[in-house]
Order: structure tokens, then C-alpha cells, then sequence
């Protein structure tokens, strides 16, 4: 497989003009791979930001509990 970091640059042209069809292909697969990486990154980070939120919420209300004592 082709190191796709320089993107389309990557890409071999053909005899005819276009770029070769399996450079096509392998980089398709790639970019399906990236993407499948990224969202899974995207859940895990959603994932942490939930949690953060409710921690601060619970630290916000202890600190209430305690403001009023």
C-alpha cells in the first residue's frame, strides 16, 4: 500500500489521463479507515466531555451544599 500522508499526491496518472484505478481504490480504503479512526476518537472524546460535565455539576453542587452550611 501507497504512504497516503501526501494525499492525492500520491496518486500514479495513467497512460490515458485520470489516475491509475487501484490507486484509486487503495486510497478510498485508506480515507475509509481515517474516518472510521476519527469517529471512533470523536465518540471517546464526546464520551469524556459528558463525564467532565457532570463532575463539574456535582462539584458546583457541593460547593452550594457547603455555602450554605
Amino acid at each position: 500500500m501507497e504512504n497516503w500522508s501526501n494525499g492525492l499526491e500520491a496518486l500514479r496518472t495513467s497512460v490515458f489521463g485520470g489516475y491509475k484505478k487501484e490507486d484509486v481504490l487503495e486510497y478510498i480504503d485508506f480515507l475509509l479507515s481515517e474516518m472510521e479512526i476519527l469517529k471512533k476518537e470523536k465518540s471517546e472524546l464526546e464520551e469524556q466531555i459528558k463525564q467532565l460535565k457532570g463532575a463539574q455539576e456535582e462539584e458546583k453542587e457541593d460547593r452550594e451544599v457547603k455555602g450554605r452550611e
